[in-house]
């Protein structure tokens, strides 16, 4: 029989609400909980510490909070400092200051001790004596054709050396026919802030 649209519509309200639970479907009921507070919702504040900023505790816990979080940030600030370091000085170029050397040798000693740092183990007298030396034939060429891509580095320091060999009769040769050579060695490294001659050694070998 026809029945109108509003009372099948009550008829199933009710057994809805009354009479047994419908099988099939799962009834559960809310628990005792507080309904949250109504009106807007307040976003959680990010932090990477702490979710709660204590906002909406008391005035001492907001305190705490604060002196936590006080705390919490110098500690950081001392593992990871925010403000950025002086800035350190730059190394010197030593593609630089080679020509100068190399210019102030070809002077004379003179020219050449005003860009060395003496010590005890390269004193004024045995610097005269290298760049003598070294200044001379068959060394002279080689020492002054050098350029900074010869120089090994050793971090700040840099060094190179000149070889030249002799056959048995005293004689230059080529190194693959020497029975003997002889050695000038050049270092540099920082002094002073700038690049100087540290070591200046011209010595025979085997």
């Amino acid at each position: 029989m026809w029945r109108p649209l509003g009372a099948l519509a009550l008829a199933l309200v009710l057994g809805a609400c009354g009479g047994e639970t419908p099988r099939g479907v799962e009834v559960t009921e809310a628990g005792d909980s507080a309904l949250p507070p109504p009106g807007p919702r307040r976003a959680a504040a990010v932090d990477t510490v702490y979710a709660d900023s204590g906002l909406w505790a008391g005035p001492d816990r907001q305190r705490l909070d604060s002196v936590r979080q006080d705390s919490l940030r110098r500690d950081s600030l001392r593992r990871d400092p925010a403000a950025p370091s002086a800035p350190e000085t730059p190394a010197p170029d030593f593609r630089a200051f080679w020509p100068r050397f190399r210019d102030a040798a070809r002077a004379g000693p003179p020219s050449a001790a005003a860009l060395a740092a003496f010590s005890d183990t390269m004193p004024r007298e045995a610097f005269d004596r290298a760049l003598a030396v070294a200044l001379a034939e068959p060394f002279r060429d080689g020492v002054l054709a050098l350029t900074p891509r010869d120089f090994r580095r050793d971090g700040t320091a840099r060094e190179a050396t000149v070889v030249v060999g002799y056959d048995a009769d005293g004689r230059v040769v080529a190194q693959d026919e020497a029975v003997a050579e002889a050695i000038v060695t050049l270092r540099f490294d920082v002094a002073g802030g700038a690049y100087r001659l540290v070591r200046f050694s011209a010595e025979a070998g085997d």
